[in-house]
């Protein structure tokens, strides 16, 4: 009995190492009407946390909390009332662990000349402290399929609100929004993938019609979910080992699309976040673990050398950020803005 007990309980200890008992809390010390953002912890990888932190002070927070404080997003409050904005703004969360990863949607609302509501749904990985992107969880070619799919079950669901909507007789109201969905369904794209929801069983791909305002109340939601089996074609190696976990721990890929690094300009800590788009543009901001004020970083790739300009909260440019990819590693310089000034600049992923 011990011999077949004891492999197994190894077996069992070897997996709970590859996937951190990563949490989602509320945040010490928040307020209803002041912040409602989890604090992500794992006492067994603190790194992990730690990364997964930073990516939602630097962009929900716009704001980097000092280390070892109490309340760690003390100096960078969400403010539910911005000054001169006319407009005010509350953010609610829910997250959820399913082995590997975790699913969390962050809501948005905000009242100002029109009321409206956002989701974010952010997909992290727990193993690396890295958010996960479908360019990340797919190949190239498993997107492409993967889009013709979600194109022709998309439709085929808007078809059947269509349909089901003209069977109740619709008042004028409706009607016109039938002719809305009904033009989109000729002119919509319908195989984009922006965003995923995690399940058990399934992944979910959000999708509306993304319509204007003005006739917001004639949108549906055109949200797929599909088998994590049957997605098994279209999976990355890294996308087949966050899906399971009977697999050795994902290692990180070079090639990233949004990531969060942590290093130095000169001998000052920075940690940064950075989205990267299909055009080669990169956006995202970095701030001094000393200071905490996010930095907005905006610029391009081209032939492997990453040119990108900082800017202050006027759009005034106060620095420049040039580096290389050295495997996963970023390597360069920080630069003043008249060039006379140049410190090194490295950061990691891990």
């Amino acid at each position: 009995m011990r011999a077949i007990t004891i492999p197994c309980l190894l077996a069992a200890m070897a997996l709970y190492a590859q996937a951190p008992d990563l949490r989602a809390v509320m945040l010490p010390g928040s307020r209803k009407d002041d912040l409602a953002l989890p604090l992500l912890v794992s006492p067994s990888a603190p790194s992990v946390a730690s990364r997964l932190n930073t990516l939602l002070q630097l962009v929900y927070l716009e704001g980097l909390a000092k280390p070892g404080t109490r309340d760690p997003f003390a100096r960078v409050r969400y403010d539910s009332n911005r000054e001169g904005s006319g407009s005010t703004s509350s953010l609610s969360w829910s997250a959820k662990r399913e082995g590997r990863m975790m699913a969390m949607q962050i809501s948005s609302e905000t009242m100002g000349a029109y009321p409206t509501e956002s989701v974010d749904d952010l997909l992290l990985d727990c193993v690396n402290g890295q958010p996960v992107e479908p360019a990340d969880l797919f190949t190239p070619e498993g997107l492409k399929a993967l889009s013709a799919r979600l194109t022709t079950l998309r439709k085929a669901k808007l078809v059947r609100e269509i349909q089901s909507e003209k069977s109740r007789k619709p008042d004028e109201d409706t009607k016109s929004c039938i002719e809305v969905q009904e033009e989109c369904l000729q002119e919509e794209a319908f195989g984009d993938i922006t965003s995923l929801r995690l399940d058990a069983k399934e992944l979910a791909f959000p999708g509306s019609l993304d319509l204007p305002h003005v006739v917001l109340a004639c949108d549906v939601d055109l949200t797929v979910s599909l088998p994590r089996q049957e997605l098994a074609p279209y999976l990355s190696p890294y996308g087949k080992a966050l899906m399971d976990p009977s697999l050795p721990a994902p290692a990180l890929p070079e090639a990233w699309t949004d990531r969060v690094f942590t290093g130095s300009i000169g001998t000052a800590r920075v940690a940064l976040h950075l989205t990267r788009e299909e055009d080669g543009s990169i956006s995202g901001s970095y701030a001094y673990l000393k200071r905490g004020t996010a930095i907005d970083l905006s610029g391009s790739a081209k032939h492997g050398t990453y040119a990108l300009d900082e800017s202050d909260a006027d759009g005034a440019t106060t620095g420049h950020l040039s580096f290389q990819q050295e495997g996963l590693k970023l390597r360069g310089a920080w630069t003043s803005p008249d060039g006379t000034r140049s410190l090194p600049f490295t950061a990691s992923p891990e």
